[in-house]
């Protein structure tokens, strides 16, 4: 019914931020706040001078000597921190070297590391150490960690440092802390959980340091942090640091799932199960809905991930609780939907086990889609464009702006930002509505609703080349439908406004869009009174024009629509016109898809035989032997004879034999009638698509 869509996500920082701690309620995160987000170098200014700010300080140049003793004192910290750190790698081997006299050594060596590479270096050393956690929170070791954490996680923040950090495989060894810590956790700090996790999620940002994560199995490490006996193993001191872990879990999980070929670890390690089963545990938290359903958005495009999701029905039915519980919350909203779309696409049982409650009074989809169609309406009345008067006389003096004129152009961004927000989350929830109605039962039910119906005031009121996206998923939406014929339908109460909204479609240039305007007609065609509304607008002479067009489903999209024309004696006038001009349009059409599509063939023959009907004798007859000129028998039965000849050569004989058979039986009916038209006198009911 629509396009694939990737949401819109703002990129994310990779860095926890002032602001971002203050929110956070963690035991110990990092609670300088001199990082404000990764920077690709260092950012210092030079100090301005104390006599004179206005001036840029002068400082005088470093003379040969001093150069000399810069450099010398320089080689000597190098020295000491490389026989340090020789002298550290030989201690750890030896057994007589206790673990605090280790500890002791690690950390002037981290001391004398300074903040350069060499810091780095020392991080690798001390993360090498054969030292076990204690369960002493002052112990030499943890406290030698804490720090050495600390430090790899402040060059985490900075993007330069990523090459040293791949080149002293800090992620490795990280994530083997890591490993070390759930294997005892009651003997772990959980300060060291935290520095490790937001050293993961800013590496996780750079497609390098994903692939090496990957291959050191960091999904089913962190994966199994999210199981609840894990949980509560960890000793998180509230229920908000819990949610705040599986955040951050989430988001370096989300990262990892960017790359394609990652997607099978998430299947092969049952990560989607248990994300699946974290939306029911934890169905009230915003931040761990949200992070599980940014996880989904992007694993949903694979298959097999699709399938994991599926197994679940308590995991589908709390995804589609999200959209009444947080149904103020825009952005999850407008990924739930997009993953229940994804979800629903050609899995029908996934369509009723989404949509379980479309037998209520107010089912809760078609209650979000009148609740953001509401908002929006709201906020186009607000945004829609005024006309002040301007003064156009030359030399006028410019208009001082006031404060109250700043703060209506910061409410307008706002409710520009805002509009874009509810047209994504519109185009999620209305093709999430195209998906279901697939289903027989569940589209019968939508298509009597008369919230259906705001979907032709959104076409009224939306620019198809501004809002191309939703304009195609709610053209798909009435086309699915619209489908079905039952007495109430909501839909047929606005034909002619429908009508009106579809024809400027017709002659775009967009093709999807063109097709998903042809197939909406070809729904409504069916009924007298359109073919009718159709006709008085000259739509039925425009679908005509459409069969000179190049495309293949353009082409059987349109060939339906005439072939209900067809059985109208009124609607199908219009073939006859200017010579038959129509008619030889859909002969044309035949010879240049009939071999390649015989679905085309089929209709067209369907058509013919109800042109060839006795509906009006003058016009008619005369169009029997403009038929025959046309369309000669012994033409037809050739070219039936080669399809069938390049269709058994290009597809299975099995699976192409049904349709051609039912081609064969088009043509053969269509031949009795060619040949008896000039003289018989017969009626017969028409054939309808």
């Amino acid at each position: 019914p629509s396009r694939p869509f990737t949401p819109l996500v703002a990129r994310e920082s990779r860095v926890f931020t002032t602001d971002d701690e203050a929110k956070r309620d963690w035991p110990v995160f990092y609670t300088e706040g001199t990082l404000t987000g990764r920077k690709k170098q260092s950012q210092t200014s030079r100090p301005s001078s104390s006599k004179n700010s206005s001036r840029p300080s002068s400082s005088k140049p470093l003379t040969a000597r001093s150069r000399a003793e810069a450099a010398k004192k320089f080689n000597e910290v190098l020295c000491s921190f490389s026989s340090n750190l020789k002298e550290l790698r030989e201690k750890k081997t030896q057994s007589s070297v206790t673990p605090a006299d280790l500890c002791d050594h690690a950390m002037i060596l981290l001391a004398k590391a300074g903040r350069g590479a060499e810091s780095l270096q020392a991080c690798q050393a001390i993360l090498q150490l054969p030292i076990k956690y204690s369960g002493r929170e002052d112990s030499r070791y943890h406290k030698l960690m804490l720090k050495c954490l600390k430090r790899q996680f402040e060059h985490s923040v900075r993007q330069d440092y990523d090459e040293l950090t791949r080149k002293y495989s800090i992620i490795p060894l990280s994530l083997k802390q890591l490993k070390k810590v759930l294997k005892s956790p009651e003997l772990a700090p959980i300060q060291h959980v935290s520095f490790l996790l937001g050293t993961f999620r800013n590496l996780s940002e750079k497609e390098k340091n994903q692939r090496i994560m990957v291959r050191c199995d960091a999904i089913p490490l962190l994966a199994s942090m999210l199981h609840a006996e894990n949980l509560k193993s960890l000793r998180l001191p509230s229920a908000a640091s819990t949610v705040n872990l599986i955040k951050e879990v989430t988001a370096i999980l989300r990262n990892l799932a960017l790359i394609r070929s990652h997607n099978q670890d998430f299947v092969d390690h049952a990560v989607v199960s248990l994300l699946g089963d974290l939306l029911s545990r934890f169905a009230e938290s915003e931040h761990v809905v949200f992070g599980v359903c940014r996880i989904l958005s992007k694993l949903t495009f694979f298959p097999a991930c699709r399938a994991q999701v599926s197994q679940s029905r308590k995991s589908l039915q709390a995804l589609y609780r999200v959209l009444e519980r947080h149904r103020g919350n825009i952005p999850l909203g407008i990924r739930a939907c997009f993953i229940m779309g994804n979800l629903t696409v050609s899995n029908d049982k996934n369509r009723a086990a989404i949509f379980s409650d479309f037998e209520s009074k107010d089912p809760i989809l078609l209650r979000c889609l009148a609740d953001v169609m509401k908002r929006d309406e709201e906020i186009s009345a607000r945004l829609s464009p005024s006309t002040p008067k301007e003064n156009d006389e030359k030399g006028s003096p410019s208009k001082v702006q006031m404060p109250e004129d700043a703060e209506k152009d910061s409410q307008g961004k706002a409710d520009e930002k805002l509009s874009a927000e509810l047209e994504n989350y519109l185009t999620k929830v209305i093709r999430l509505v195209a998906n279901v109605s697939i289903n027989a039962t569940i589209g019968k039910r939508v298509c009597t609703d008369e919230r259906v119906g705001s979907l032709v005031s959104l076409l009224e009121r939306k620019d198809p080349e501004k809002n191309e996206e939703l304009v195609l998923n709610t053209i798909s939406a009435i086309t699915n439908i619209s489908y079905y014929q039952v007495p109430d339908a909501m839909l047929r109460t606005c034909s002619e406004r429908l009508l009106g909204c579809l024809m400027p479609l017709l002659f775009s240039t967009n093709s999807e869009m063109l097709h998903e305007a042809v197939r909406v007609l070809g729904n409504f065609s069916r009924y007298p009174d359109f073919r009718k509304l159709m006709g008085s607008c000259r739509v039925d002479e425009t679908m005509a024009v459409l069969l000179d067009h190049s495309d293949e489903d353009i082409i059987f999209a349109t060939s339906g629509v005439i072939l209900n024309m067809s059985t109208d004696y009124a609607a199908r006038q219009v073939l006859y016109s200017n010579g038959c001009e129509g008619l030889g349009k859909i002969i044309e059409c035949l010879y240049r898809f009939g071999s390649s599509n015989p679905g085309i063939g089929i209709i067209i023959c369907k058509i013919l035989i109800n042109l060839s009907m006795q509906g009006s004798a003058a016009l008619e007859g005369k169009s029997a032997g403009t038929i025959k000129k046309i369309w000669l028998p012994s033409e037809l039965s050739r070219q039936v004879e080669i399809w069938c000849e390049e269709r058994i050569e290009k597809e299975d004989e099995q699976a192409s034999s049904p349709i051609l058979k039912e081609l064969n039986e088009i043509c053969v009916h269509l031949l009795e009638k060619l040949d008896k038209m000039a003289s018989a006198h017969e009626s017969a009911a028409p054939v309808q698509n």
